[in-house]
């Protein structure tokens, strides 16, 4: 290489240390598992570790400029089942070593919890001491500290009882098969610092925090009424995750009102109805304005609406995550309650059958907050909604058998309302909207009609996009979205057949005897092709 060229060989130590530390690639304490998938966790944890390897391999001076760079080496990863434990205890060493005094973030997991347990507890307990004697003589720098899938009997060896002034975030996971979880007793009353705080496997009386400090917490594999005493003694807290309940038969439960807290996460997978009532018909957020709904159940919808109301209608945010919705008018008679709203996410459950044709068709009826015909009985619904997106399964795995939508590609277009009311002060600020359709490798979507959206429904949503509107259609893997998209497909490919409209008889519901209480307005009278003709008509530019 020509070193009058080479830019870098101009530069300062400085500037290349600060460009060094731009490099690490960052990654949540809190890190959700399904967010980085297959690999997880030592991927991205030994990709985060191993940065500053990676950037002092260059050349004999960047291995100067980066050994001087203290915030390379903060980030401390063992994962004490690996093959490689004595290389990777002799690395954290030098981590600890090379970070000075800068505040350390440890993370100490096993990867394969069942053979670990098996495996020889004398070689165990040699390592865990080993560990532990690096990482507890610097417990006055430790800023966040995960310590995941180890038996709960192990974690003293690596904790201790010792002072943590610094300490910020916490994450303990004991193994899921311990038989006794959260034997060991752990004291971090010496952390007035912590404001973060995680647990799975963990009873509420083995571990001992300042409970007063907590702003975040999130608890796994408790069961109910734990989590309502830990809720009593956390009065400060901003936002609760509350997963997996084991208990399912709670205690009647008190009014628990927590003025400040704002967004609440329930991810459940079976439990009892009672029990989710009890639980919610004992909580008082009034602040709340984020609520994340994730189970394989029938939406508590009672339950859950009392809950909202008494938020005294701050409420800006749901997620409601393969939640089973008996019928679409029950969900808009429950949507109904929640003017404030403002971001809503829908996953609905495979199996209820829900389709979103007629609530995309209802939100296009309603698309304005207010209509000024005094004889426009029309409801409002949803005024605030500024953010849409729904994932949708076709609930069919058969490549053979007929597809059934439920839903028209024209019906995204309608929901932003007339395309010459767009900007109409008093249209629904709806502005972004994703669908996420369910991929299926076995189906030819170059020749599947199911995918194919008709040339006018397309020019109605280019139009759409022209006009500032955001609308994001790609296919969904796991309901993750997989960056394909699709408006940009049907673009590329030549110009689609007109939407040949849709059988009633293939998309009869059964709840036709529901109706949905929105100020006596029902569509029950109408003939469902009659709706889509004056939907179609209503948003004609």
């Amino acid at each position: 290489m020509d070193r009058r060229r080479d830019f870098t060989t101009r530069l300062s130590g400085d500037i290349i240390s600060t460009i060094f530390e731009f490099s690490i690639p960052y990654i949540s304490f809190f890190f959700d598992p399904e967010e980085y998938g297959e690999g997880y966790p030592s991927k991205y944890l030994q990709e985060r570790a191993t940065t500053p390897l990676r950037v002092s391999g260059t050349c004999r001076r960047w291995r100067h400029i980066a050994q001087s760079t203290s915030r390379l080496w903060t980030f401390i990863f063992i994962m004490l089942d690996s093959p490689h434990i004595a290389t990777a205890i002799l690395f954290a060493r030098e981590c600890v070593d090379r970070s000075r005094s800068l505040p350390l973030t440890i993370h100490v997991c096993v990867n394969d919890s069942a053979q670990y347990r098996a495996a020889s507890l004398s070689s165990s307990l040699n390592v865990l001491n080993k560990v532990g004697d690096i990482i507890q003589h610097h417990s006055a720098r430790w800023d966040s500290l995960n310590i995941s899938w180890l038996p709960s009997s192990f974690f003293p060896f690596l904790i201790g009882n010792l002072p943590m002034p610094a300490l910020h975030s916490l994450r303990l996971q004991g193994d899921s098969q311990d038989v006794v979880p959260g034997y060991s007793h752990l004291d971090f009353t010496l952390s007035p610092n912590l404001v973060d705080v995680e647990l799975a496997h963990f009873s509420l009386e083995s571990v001992r925090i300042n409970w007063q400090n907590v702003r975040a917490i999130g608890v796994a594999n408790i069961d109910i009424d734990e989590m309502v005493e830990l809720l009593k003694r956390a009065p400060n807290i901003k936002t609760v995750t509350y997963s997996r309940a084991v208990n399912v038969d709670p205690s009647p439960i008190n009014n628990i009102i927590q003025h400040g807290l704002n967004d609440f996460q329930i991810k459940f997978g079976q439990f009892e109805d009672e029990a989710m009532d009890v639980l919610l018909d004992g909580l008082d957020f009034p602040s709340i304005e984020k609520l994340t709904f994730i189970t394989i159940h029938v939406l508590p919808s009672r339950a859950l609406s009392d809950l909202i109301q008494r938020s005294d209608g701050h409420l800006k945010e749901l997620k409601l995550v393969h939640t089973y919705f008996p019928s679409w008018r029950k969900m808009v008679s429950f949507l109904q309650d929640i003017p404030s709203l403002e971001t809503l996410y829908l996953v609905p459950q495979e199996i209820c059958d829900f389709k979103p044709r007629r609530f995309f068709r209802y939100l296009a009826e309603t698309w304005c907050r207010s209509f000024p015909d005094e004889d426009d009985h029309r409801p409002v619904f949803l005024p605030n909604l500024t953010s849409l997106t729904c994932v949708f399964n076709f609930n069919n795995r058969d490549p053979q058998a007929p597809r059934r939508p439920g839903f028209s590609w024209n019906d995204i277009s309608y929901m932003f309302g007339p395309l010459s009311e767009l900007k109409n002060p008093h249209r629904r600020p709806l502005r972004h909207f994703e669908f996420y359709v369910d991929y299926q490798p076995e189906r030819d979507y170059k020749e599947d009609d199911l995918y194919k959206i008709p040339k006018s429904a397309l020019a109605r949503i280019k139009y759409l996009l022209e006009a500032g509107m955001e609308i994001v259609i790609t296919w969904s893997i796991n309901e993750k979205p997989c960056g394909i998209d699709l408006i940009s497909f049907h673009e590329d490919e030549d110009e689609g057949e007109d939407d040949p409209g849709e059988s009633e008889e293939e998309y009869d519901d059964d709840d036709d005897d529901d109706s949905v209480d929105t100020n006596n307005y029902s569509d029950e009278s109408e003939d469902d092709d009659e709706r889509e003709d004056e939907v179609g008509n209503m948003n004609t530019a």
